[in-house]
């Protein structure tokens, strides 16, 4: 089961079947790796440079993956550099290739991300 602070936003896709867990410190995540025993990798190479970063963790004895993004600069240039990254993290996982003949599930899937993560930001 997934161990969150009462501020860590969630975003759902039932579509998908999966969850992105939206963070915006480096306490934040270092607090949500520790609480569900994902490892000590971090996010960012250089964390002090880095605007935002998303990842996938694998908790391997409940077979679930976490997507995790950290925006830390809320702008909109950096949550659409995000969402492109998760994507295509998304499409990899489940199995869809990243091609010409799938630009329209990515393009759908980004503008769909796009708009949850600016809705929770604003909260």
């Amino acid at each position: 089961m997934l161990v969150v602070n009462n501020k860590t936003k969630i975003i759902k896709s039932d579509w998908l079947n999966f969850e992105v867990v939206l963070l915006d410190t480096q306490e934040k995540f270092d607090y949500f790796i520790e609480r569900n025993q994902l490892g000590n990798e971090p996010i960012a190479d250089d964390w002090k440079c880095a605007n935002g970063s998303c990842a996938i963790f694998d908790n391997e004895p409940e077979g679930l993956s976490y997507y995790v993004m950290v925006i830390r600069r809320k702008k909109l240039d950096t949550v659409v550099h995000e969402c492109v990254h998760m994507v295509h993290m998304m499409m990899e996982k489940k199995g869809i290739p990243i091609d010409y003949d799938n630009t329209e599930v990515m393009a759908y899937m980004t503008g769909w991300l796009f708009k949850e993560i600016r809705k929770n930001l604003r909260k």
